[in-house]
């Protein structure tokens, strides 16, 4: 098979393969959890699995069908700008400072650092509602989970 000179790789393609290797890792460590533990993950896993190789194969076939693609979405397989995912990347990133901090400081300092960055980042600029949300959000937590359901938060 001889690939055509245009020939591109769409990006459903890696999307499909990087949450396809994803579940199947996280597949893998449910072996290691309590059986009736890991049923409400293996479901949810196996259905981001079939919905990632669906998209896996959808990208597959538009790579080989660029036209299609083209007017499906009518525009070019190659149109991801750095300014539409330097948000959600800033977001991750932000993210996994935020479950790094459990093992230094506690659960509720990180959310109360991490809650207001998060508002800051989506825009909202005004004290009192990021001090409202924040406040909230950690009563919430601390008198249902900590108080109400006993459940352990890292100290």
């Amino acid at each position: 098979m001889v690939l055509k000179k245009n020939f591109s790789v769409v990006r459903e393609v890696w999307l499909g393969l990087g949450l396809s290797l994803f579940a199947l890792f996280f597949l893998w460590q449910c072996n290691n959890l309590n059986q009736r533990a890991a049923q409400y993950p293996r479901i949810m896993l196996t259905i981001l699995l079939i919905l990632s190789a669906a998209l896996l194969v959808q990208g597959i076939y538009y790579s080989f069908q660029p036209g299609r693609y083209h007017n499906r979405y009518g525009k070019s397989n190659k149109s991801i700008q750095w300014k539409v995912v330097i948000h959600p990347l800033f977001v991750f990133g932000t993210t996994l400072v935020y479950l790094a901090l459990f093992h230094y400081i506690n659960f509720f300092v990180a959310t109360a650092l991490f809650v207001p960055l998060l508002m800051w980042i989506f825009g909202e600029r005004s004290v009192l509602p990021i001090l409202l949300t924040t406040v909230g959000l950690e009563l919430f937590v601390y008198l249902v989970f900590v108080q109400l359901l006993h459940v352990y938060f890292p100290m």
